[in-house]
């Protein structure tokens, strides 16, 4: 996808894969999944390793969706995010847990093995909480054609409160409403679900465990004006 005002981030363009790696691997530490997912890893003295590993997995999955345009920044480097429109996935004949399976093979390269097995065990307490690459199913149940999946969206920590945010959104959600498509998401936090309801979204589903205090939301944008028949 390419949208006015942000720019769709290329695999061999590292300075930007690096900048979204940050941004991004910066506010999912803040992020319940992310943050319960490695707290396997250890406390607070494992703080500086946790931040480390979270910016090498956004880094990976920036890389491997960039060739599907799935990864965009804002040229300020205020925001960035990896979105992907369900046509075009389908059409380049992946999936985004497929992308993700292809950045995850890549990030245990630099996990010890005593971390790779934390991790796995993590991971698999946590799949109850872990419904990831959705879309399909739900817009067409709901009667969409097509649909806009992200995957992550973050402002820099130091641009918050600066519009950053609508400027990193609005062309998804221009786009979402030209072609009549809705657009989801999941959220682990109550603070984030209040936002996202602030511009548009709506809970319809939610996953949840007993052995975890967060919970996975998930919530539907649907376009203003309604489906394009």
């Amino acid at each position: 996808m390419e949208f006015p005002g942000l720019i769709t981030i290329d695999p061999d363009q590292t300075d930007l894969v690096d900048a979204a790696a940050r941004i991004i691997g910066v506010s999912f530490l803040e992020e319940g999944w992310t943050s319960t997912y490695l707290a396997a890893l250890g406390g607070d003295e494992a703080l500086a390793r946790k931040r480390e590993v979270s910016r090498a997995m956004i880094r990976e999955e920036v890389v491997e969706s960039a060739p599907y345009g799935c990864a965009f920044i804002l040229p300020d480097q205020a925001g960035a995010a990896m979105g992907l429109l369900g046509s075009e996935i389908a059409a380049a004949g992946t999936t985004w847990p497929a992308i993700e399976d292809e950045a995850h093979a890549r990030v245990i390269q630099m996990l010890t093995s005593d971390e790779q097995a934390k991790l796995d065990a993590r991971a698999t307490q946590m799949e109850p909480i872990s419904y990831f690459g959705w879309g399909s199913e739900e817009a067409a149940d709901m009667g969409y054609g097509d649909y806009i999946y992200f995957a992550a969206w973050a402002v820099d920590a130091s641009k918050r409160g600066s519009g950053a945010f609508r400027r990193l959104t609005s062309p998804f959600f221009d786009y979402a409403d030209q072609q009549g498509i809705p657009v989801f998401l999941e959220c682990y936090a109550d603070r984030l679900v209040s936002l996202y309801e602030h511009v548009g979204f709506e809970v319809f589903r939610v996953f949840e465990d007993p052995a975890f205090d967060v919970k996975q939301v998930c919530m539907v944008r649907h376009p203003k004006g309604g489906k394009v028949s």
